[in-house]
């Protein structure tokens, strides 16, 4: 099935192909296996018996009906969080989502304060899992961590049309091309770390093939200003990449479609050497936090 699906993968990498793949897999097998009834076989963990079973197609709202879903608060209370293992000297961060600069600076604030009193020298973020949002959220934490000037994009180029003024709905925007670069030569536009609050012990960061975006983003600046260590796997996102997406349907068929007007280079990136940011320690994602422990005790 998956070398039937591939061709209707795109992507720089096959793991981010077949990313793509989980995410679109129901409507390819709707598209490519469509039937009244499906004849299934389990094979059974243990031993070489199979269970026969016999399941009919179901639509998508029925689908839905069925998964439970979050309250909004509940989802926003999960975007971040963070526990401390004391006989480790270690805090853990679950970075989940970049929502809500606002909120990420009083989460900030309020983790690195603890930390502080804590004494605690070993900070381990954990962006595994995450497909990002919105930037802004990673430069409140990176100016915690960061013992220098930095900065997560370095240049990007945006085409405004006249569809791009209709689904934006921007002020100021104007159609034509535009190249953007955010330091200048005498390194403007980089962000300042706080250099009075910023955290002192080391830091670990824990990477997976679907750290995408922002969290990907958040990845490479992490790495390439030195401030700290990058275990786990190469992040989905890709050092050159499209973003910014807009979502629009077709005019006859009303099928959702979206498409990207942008594109970005990440701080430092060279275009003929696309790729994700790249681990220190590259082990399969569910390693990830047992190699930073491991690193940390032979500390």
């Amino acid at each position: 099935m998956l070398e039937v699906m591939m061709p209707y993968a795109s992507g720089e990498r096959e793991f981010f192909r077949l990313s793509r793949l989980g995410y679109d897999f129901a409507a390819l097998f709707e598209m490519l296996y469509a039937a009244g009834q499906y004849d299934v076989a389990y094979r059974l963990e243990e031993g070489t018996d199979t269970l026969h079973s016999t399941l009919r197609p179901a639509a998508f709202a029925e689908m839905k009906a069925r998964m439970p879903d979050k309250k909004k608060e509940e989802r926003k209370a999960s975007d971040y969080s963070f526990r401390i293992l004391k006989d480790k000297d270690v805090a853990v961060m679950d970075f989940r989502s970049f929502n809500n600069p606002r909120r990420m600076a009083a989460f900030a604030d309020s983790m690195f304060s603890v930390l502080g009193k804590e004494h605690i020298g070993n900070l381990i973020i954990d962006i595994r899992g995450n497909g990002g949002g919105n930037s802004a959220v990673g430069d409140v934490l990176l100016r915690y961590i960061s013992h220098k000037p930095f900065r997560q994009m370095g240049k990007g180029l945006a085409r405004i049309t006249p569809t791009t003024l209709r689904l934006t709905d921007y002020p100021g925007l104007k159609p034509g091309w535009t190249f953007f670069d955010g330091e200048g030569e005498d390194g403007s536009g980089l962000i300042l770390p706080l250099a009075e609050k910023r955290y002192k012990g080391k830091v670990y960061l824990l990477t997976s093939h679907m750290t995408f975006s922002s969290a990907s983003s958040f990845a490479w600046a992490f790495k390439h200003f030195g401030m700290g260590t990058v275990i786990g796997e190469e992040t989905g996102g890709m050092s050159v990449s499209f973003g910014d997406v807009l979502l629009y349907r077709l005019p006859v068929s009303r099928l959702a479609c979206t498409i990207s007007w942008k594109r970005f280079w990440l701080y430092g990136a060279d275009e003929n050497d696309i790729h994700g940011t790249l681990p220190d320690y590259a082990v399969p994602q569910e390693k990830a936090l047992g190699k930073a422990f491991e690193l940390i005790a032979d500390e």
